[in-house]
């Protein structure tokens, strides 16, 4: 056997058509691989994609509406001008009802004194006839 000779492996097929046969169904089956493997990548990527762009979407609704709560500050300046309110209020009901009191104060003295009279002109008209 001399260097560069073919080696016959029988039914006629040399170690090196086997060889390079064998290679040749290797690096098909390897680009086979590949190609699925960038297809998975490539759906993994769109589906990513598409995953990401709804939270970024959910994510800029709460951001909209975060907008829309109303803070801290804003809540204590309302709550403390609805206090005054209250309070002013509470004043006035106070004022109605000791005014309303001395009002049925007046009127039962009102009446006390009316009733007396009465009851002295009745006593008059009585001894006068």
């Amino acid at each position: 056997m001399t260097p560069g000779e073919d080696i016959d492996m029988g039914d006629g097929v040399t170690l090196r058509d086997y060889i390079e046969s064998r290679l040749e169904a290797e690096r098909a089956m390897t680009e086979q691989q590949f190609q699925a493997l960038k297809a998975a990548t490539d759906l993994v990527a769109t589906t990513s994609s598409e995953r990401f762009a709804s939270v970024n979407e959910f994510r800029g609704q709460l951001s909209d509406q975060q907008k829309l709560f109303i803070t801290r500050i804003e809540v204590d300046g309302l709550v403390s001008v609805v206090e005054k309110r209250v309070d002013v209020n509470t004043e006035q009901i106070n004022e109605l009802r000791r005014m309303n009191a001395n009002l049925a104060g007046r009127i039962a003295a009102f009446g006390s004194v009316f009733a007396v009279v009465v009851i002295a002109i009745e006593i008059g008209l009585r001894y006068l006839h």
